[in-house]
């Protein structure tokens, strides 16, 4: 199998079969099937993403399609290296599969677990360590033309967060593209609605209505264009200090993640099942 076979073999799929195809093969030839990703466990898949099944891969899918559309628009035609920044178990960089062969795709995460899991998964594409915070040694200078995280920096403290936009600015090459979601607005607004009955609350919900005594202060902090970030880890090599819950609104970016980069799209409402906006950078000529 010619990894170039999958990558057009998959770019000519409509939504619907290529998530089926990106879940287990199905509508692929046979001698490309063995080129798709396996699948974790339900257990998995809920315990980090809170989906299962085609659910998450269909969020992951639409993400996919509004990253590249841009990258099109923005940068290029052609097939890009793509990072996947806070890889897991590979569900965002399995997609890329139908944009660029798995050669030239690369997945980081700061938990050894993750990157086991992803290896396990995919032998085609390159998954590896990396530190919580930068410098991401493993890196030529301008080596990626297109870097993605989604569901990262909606987790990183304000100090990492820009510490890692400093670093891709860094590693991508001039004009390329850095896409990254965080919470929206909606997510502190949500949660203090459930803080008021949290008894019949489990899991990840029950943990967003109880990550603060005061949501108004937060809320206000955000439409003030401040950085709002609640640190409450997340087990683990995922310690508070720069893991928990982050809230960027788009005046902070504009504000203060414009040195190295442009903020070129900001793209509410890309899925039916993801609720975390996109931030578009693109990386400003040298």
């Amino acid at each position: 199998m010619q990894a170039s076979d999958l990558t057009g073999y998959l770019r000519l799929m409509g939504k619907e079969s290529l998530v089926s195809a990106l879940m287990n093969g199905t509508g692929l030839p046979e001698y490309l099937r063995s080129g798709i990703p396996g699948m974790p466990s339900e257990e998995i898949q809920m315990s980090t993403t809170g989906k299962v099944g085609q659910r998450n891969i269909i969020e992951a899918v639409d993400f996919c399609h509004s990253v590249i559309e841009r990258y099109r628009t923005h940068t290029s035609s052609g097939q890009p290296a793509v990072l996947d920044f806070g890889c897991g178990w590979g569900r965002i960089a399995r997609t890329f599969l139908s944009v660029t062969p798995a050669s030239m795709i690369t997945g980081v995460d700061v938990r050894p677990d993750a990157v086991e899991l992803a290896r396990s998964l995919s032998a085609a594409i390159d998954f590896s360590l990396i530190a919580p915070r930068p410098p991401a040694y493993q890196f030529q200078n301008r080596i990626f033309d297109l870097i993605v995280g989604y569901s990262v920096f909606s987790h990183l403290s304000e100090d990492v967060a820009q510490a890692w936009i400093n670093e891709f600015a860094r590693i991508v090459a001039p004009s390329g593209l850095v896409c990254i979601t965080t919470r929206a607005r909606m997510h502190l607004v949500n949660s203090k609605g459930q803080s008021e009955n949290t008894v019949d609350l489990s899991g990840h919900l029950k943990q967003y209505a109880t990550m603060l005594d005061d949501f108004d202060t937060a809320i206000s902090r955000y439409d003030a264009g401040e950085f709002v970030y609640v640190p409450t880890g997340g087990g683990g090599l995922l310690s508070p200090d720069f893991f928990g819950e982050a809230i960027i609104p788009k005046s902070y970016v504009e504000k203060n993640w414009q040195t190295h980069f442009t903020l070129v799209d900001w793209i509410d409402n890309f899925s039916e099942v993801g609720t975390q906006p996109i931030i578009v950078l693109q990386r400003n000529s040298f």
